[in-house]
């Protein structure tokens, strides 16, 4: 078996290839990161025999699938457990490519055998793989993204919008309730301010682009089954159901719910010392912050929509025991668990599921 690291830029990469006694048996520097370049591993070593690692950046997801293509077993290393790399105090591609086999010797180890600690738990990977998407979900991914990026953006917009009013002593009638209604605008067109025009054009060009970018996510999204079993998750409409639906993707990848809730990074801070173990205190929060922070946004809408919900009436008792912030985190685990079981089942959420 050989173990293949490849450090990986925009015009060139370079691949270390090494043997399972971590001795380098080949290299390739500078080759074009292009079919054509990749031709020095794909012409040399068959893909049963390769065991190929390369570190997440803008052209991991091109190079992962064009090896994919060709019957190899790659791996797209998350950058930030890659420290030995990222913090070496000599740092060249040759050197990267190097300690990336290594990584690869390691990652292999750890599938083949799949260890487990002194209390039978499972040890964790070396670092965490980065998931790869071909071009179509990509797309759908990159759309629901940004999607969700506009929304929050015009939400913090109008909270500028709220502020220079509330500077300037500028107030709307009682019943205008949003600031982004038409209405709304249109009051506020009329009163002769250039900072209010100014806010207004770009809360209008960031519905618009909403607009035009959730119209053709619905296409896209139009036979998507994940989708559509999470909008019946009370206070989750199309467009988070999307952003949970893509950043899923295939649930089968997570075996347990537990999985999906690591995914996430909302699982208990794990510290032992001394045959004395600890957890609970805190969240890993190893994910996105922003996919996190969804999470939250729609615990949120679900305890203003659904009061009756298992997930609401937990949500109230977390909150009388630990806070609010911290009821928030419990109760987007619980979500997490609900959306895995819907989409591992092909159920439609329940207000009293015991699953």
């Amino acid at each position: 078996m050989y173990f293949i690291g490849g450090d990986i830029h925009k015009d060139v990469s370079t691949f270390n290839v090494m043997n399972s006694r971590l001795k380098t048996v080949d290299e390739f520097v500078d080759v074009p990161t292009s079919d054509e370049g990749f031709r020095c591993i794909t012409w040399n070593y068959r893909p049963d025999e390769c065991y190929i690692l390369i570190e997440s950046s803008t052209r991991s997801n091109y190079v992962a699938r064009a090896f994919r293509n060709s019957g190899y077993n790659i791996i797209v290393g998350h950058a930030r457990d890659l420290k030995n790399i990222n913090c070496a105090k000599t740092k060249t591609d040759r050197i990267d490519a190097r300690k990336l086999a290594e990584y690869a010797v390691m990652y292999h180890d750890w599938e083949k055998f799949r260890p487990v600690d002194d209390y039978g738990r499972p040890v964790r990977p070396p670092f965490r793989a980065s998931r790869v998407f071909d071009i179509v979900d990509y797309e759908k991914r990159t759309l629901t993204r940004q999607n969700m990026a506009i929304s929050r953006f015009a939400a913090g917009y109008k909270r500028t919008i709220q502020e220079y009013m509330s500077a300037q002593d500028i107030s709307m009638p009682i019943d205008f309730k949003s600031i982004d209604a038409k209405r709304s605008i249109k009051y506020l067109r009329e009163i002769p301010d250039d900072a209010i025009s100014f806010m207004l054009d770009v809360i209008e060009s960031a519905q618009e682009w909403s607009s035009t970018i959730e119209s053709k996510l619905r296409k896209l999204l139009e036979n998507d089954e994940g989708t559509k079993l999470l909008m019946t998750i009370p206070g989750i409409d199309f467009k988070t159901a999307a952003y949970f639906s893509m950043a899923i993707g295939d649930v089968t990848d997570f075996e347990t719910a537990d999985d999906l809730a690591a995914y996430f990074g909302l699982v208990p801070r794990i510290h032992e010392s001394n045959h004395k173990r600890a957890s609970g205190q805190s969240i890993v929060r190893d994910s996105s912050n922003k996919l996190r922070r969804t999470v939250y946004d729609a615990v949120r809408c679900h305890v203003r929509c659904c009061r009756k919900s298992l997930l609401s009436k937990f949500h109230l008792r977390m909150m009388y025991k630990i806070g609010q912030r911290s009821a928030e985190a419990a109760t987007g685990r619980k979500l997490i668990t609900v959306m895995w079981a819907m989409l591992t089942y092909r159920e439609p959420f329940a207000l009293n599921h015991s699953r």
